[in-house]
This record gives C-alpha cells, sequence and structure tokens, in this order.
C-alpha cells in the first residue's frame, strides 16, 4: 500500500505519528466543518474532531478484507 493513500495514514496515526494525524485532520477538516454547522451549537466541531479520534483508532486497518 502506499503511505499516502488513506489506508496508510490511518495505519501511520494508530503508530503515533503526529504529522500523519495532522494531515488526516486536515484532509477531514471541511467535511467536521459542514457537519458541525448543521448541528448549529458552539462546540460541535470539537465534539466531532473528537468523535473522529476515536474512530480512527478504532478502525480494524490490519484485518485482510481492508488491505484491498
Amino acid at each position: 500500500m502506499s503511505e499516502n493513500s488513506l489506508w496508510g495514514i490511518i495505519s501511520k496515526c494508530k503508530e503515533n505519528d503526529n504529522d500523519s494525524f495532522g494531515l488526516l485532520c486536515e484532509k477531514f477538516k471541511p467535511l467536521l466543518r459542514k457537519y458541525s454547522r448543521l448541528l448549529e451549537y458552539e462546540d460541535a466541531y470539537e465534539d466531532l474532531l473528537y468523535c473522529f479520534i476515536i474512530c480512527i483508532y478504532k478502525i480494524p486497518i490490519y484485518e485482510e478484507n481492508l488491505k484491498n
């Protein structure tokens, strides 16, 4: 897998690479901002970012069916 692919970036994040985590957050920032506006409360972006971080660490990237 390419290290610039989404799978590669997530696998580096799971290995505690801060640069990859920043890249992933920047990649999904427009989507997080969009949904935070739809939620219409003050800390919606921070709540979504927190949930996004939790989801990244729960992705089972080492399962065979996710590598393809």
